[in-house]
């Protein structure tokens, strides 16, 4: 499996797919894979209103760059706002627009009543983590 990795300005120094960082601080970790034609953009720390920009830029970053399609890996986040859940809605259609997708994959439990909560759960292209 071939894999790059493309990180910028808006993209913070994130833990690998199953690392977690011991705080609550925000980051981002994105990896293409070029065999599936996705980016696989793992978050983990808390998402919120004040760093959900920096989520967007990031996958602008990508579509910039020729890759509209995402898996999302939100298994690491420890806590997500509401406002920032409603924002995933905002995130498929923009990759859709593009002609690519989101998939995102399971979150835990206590994230998931999140989106569960305010409706958000019907619309979103849920995957195990198997992806």
């Amino acid at each position: 499996m071939n894999s790059d990795s493309m990180k910028g300005d808006s993209s913070v120094e994130g833990v690998p797919s199953g690392g977690a960082p011991d705080s609550g601080q925000f980051q981002i970790e994105s990896t293409l894979d070029e065999e599936r034609g996705l980016v696989r953009i793992c978050l983990s720390g808390s998402l919120d209103f004040n760093n959900y920009a920096q989520l967007e830029d990031e996958l602008l970053r990508w579509i910039d760059g020729g890759q509209p399609s995402w898996i999302i890996d939100i298994d690491q986040l420890k806590s997500l706002t509401s406002v920032a859940a409603a924002g995933f809605v905002g995130l498929l259609r923009v990759a859709q627009d593009h002609g690519g997708n989101v998939f995102v994959i399971e979150p835990p439990d206590e994230i998931m009543a999140i989106f569960d909560g305010h409706d958000v759960a019907e619309l979103m292209p849920w995957v195990g983590r198997d992806v």
